[in-house]
């Protein structure tokens, strides 16, 4: 799955301490951006980056590994010409929501999706 979100431009940073992975998080800078999962086609605005599929391990979570991937993101968004930032928090991950809302993150848009019989429905409010 990597590979395939290498080759089609998107940007993975991972965090490691003594030789372990213990997070990542992708950036996406193309017009459009499928999450597969949900069967959702997400429009990225001009001058934006898509932020999806963070993960840090549980051991080392409040440690400041997100906040060290946000800047990173500022470094590559001022060198790309970016001027924000778009992502979706999955319903009930309220750390997540309080975290990005406290960095200044607004929610804009709900996603609802739905699988029936195996196809995935969704649609979105504002």
């Amino acid at each position: 799955m990597f590979l395939e979100r290498f080759a089609g431009g998107d940007v993975g940073v991972v965090a490691e301490i003594d030789g372990r992975v213990v997070g990542y998080e992708w950036f996406c800078e193309r017009e459009t951006h499928d999450e597969t999962g949900w069967g959702y086609r997400i429009a990225v605005p001009p001058g934006f980056v898509y932020a999806y599929d963070a993960f840090i391990d549980p051991q080392y979570r409040n440690s400041g590994i997100w906040l060290r991937f946000k800047a990173h993101l500022g470094d590559w968004m001022r060198k790309s010409g970016k001027s924000g930032v778009l992502t979706f928090v999955d319903y009930g991950n309220w750390p997540s929501l309080r975290t990005h809302l406290r960095f200044g993150f607004r929610p804009d848009t709900e996603v609802l999706v739905l699988k029936i019989m195996g196809k995935l429905f969704s649609r979105a409010s504002s």
